[in-house]
């Protein structure tokens, strides 16, 4: 009988001791899903701080701009990298603006000289392949079907971005026009894209708009993350403009990105530097960025040697803080975002 009572007793403990323990209990179907919500709502999330990695440095430039630069090893490409990104608190009056050189090509430099802009990136692709309105006056409307010179479809429309006239607000767009979420049919949706930008009601209200591609992130989706669709031992063996190998291989990249919290961020990484300078594909551009900035909305630029970014007061030489791969240094280009008061 006392050995009855005692196994009685060990299991009345087991069971109250149990849930100290870490046990959860077993959740409802409907449980799950809000749980399972919560993860998902990036609402109320509080943003990643990217100083927690001693591989990045952190320089407050101006009331609400700060300059992060990662150097080093990066877990998420398994590569040396060095990254650039000018992080702008938009509610301090900061504006976005956007350079076409009308009278020819500018290197950013001369751009961030003449505008005194506190920061500045080079932005579209070649112009006969994208849509560009600046200052209202609408300049290209993807005239290409085709890449210059090749039989590749024109791939580089699938997102935009678009602001209005004081450079304050500013949307990302969103042109995939595929069969499933995140999938775009390229060249079959090339006209359905080029209406989007075209004639669409809403976008002809818009004073500043760029097309671009890959759209990386949209509303926290990574879009980027499968962008490329094939093996690597099947994008190698690809043209360097198609799609599947321009951003399936390691570059220099250009992206703006928006956070949930209202920044504006510009990101320029290095490339094309065996050992210190990798590049990224677009997958794990999106992946890095998902990591130290969680933000709603990102969209690729013109990368390799196009990519340049200055930032005042930190550049060695004419504001210039990244190691553009082009031998002559500075590539000169026909649009730039560059950033004032």
């Amino acid at each position: 009988m006392k050995r009855k009572f005692t196994f009685i007793l060990l299991i009345a403990s087991a069971i109250l001791i149990t849930p100290y323990y870490g046990c959860k209990p077993t959740l409802t179907q409907e449980q799950k899903k809000e749980e399972e919500k919560k993860k998902d709502d990036h609402s109320t999330a509080v943003r990643p701080d990217p100083a927690k990695n001693k591989k990045w440095t952190k320089k407050s430039i101006d009331d609400g701009i700060i300059y992060w630069e990662f150097n080093g090893f990066d877990d998420v490409s398994g590569a040396y990298q060095d990254i650039h990104v000018t992080d702008i608190d938009m509610s301090k009056g900061w504006k976005l603006n956007m350079y076409y050189g009308k009278d020819g090509q500018k290197i950013a430099s001369q751009v961030h000289s003449m505008y005194r802009a506190t920061a500045t990136i080079n932005a579209g692709f070649e112009t006969s392949s994208i849509f560009i309105r600046c200052n209202g006056e609408t300049l290209h409307t993807i005239g290409n079907d085709y890449m210059i010179g090749t039989d590749i479809p024109n791939w580089m429309n699938d997102g935009g971005i678009r602001f209005s006239a004081d450079g304050k607000t500013i949307e990302f767009v969103n042109s995939l026009c595929g069969d499933k979420e995140g999938e775009s049919k390229y060249g079959a949706a090339l006209d359905k894209q080029r209406g989007l930008y075209r004639n669409d009601t809403n976008m002809k209200g818009w004073p500043n708009v760029m097309s671009s591609g890959p759209l990386l992130i949209y509303d926290y989706k990574p879009f980027g993350e499968t962008f490329v669709n094939v093996s690597p031992t099947i994008y190698n063996n690809l043209p360097s403009k198609d799609s599947q190998n321009s951003q399936g291989v390691r570059n220099p990249r250009t992206a703006i990105a928006m956070t949930g919290q209202g920044n504006l961020l510009l990101i320029a990484v290095d490339g094309r530097s065996s050992g210190k300078r990798e590049g990224f594909s677009a997958k794990e551009l999106t992946k890095f960025l998902v990591k130290y900035f969680d933000p709603e909305y990102a969209l690729n630029l013109d990368g390799g040697g196009s990519t340049t970014m200055c930032v005042s007061y930190c550049g060695a030489e004419k504001d210039v803080v990244n190691h553009p791969s082009d031998a002559a240094g500075e590539r000169t280009l026909r649009t730039f975002f560059y950033i004032t008061k």
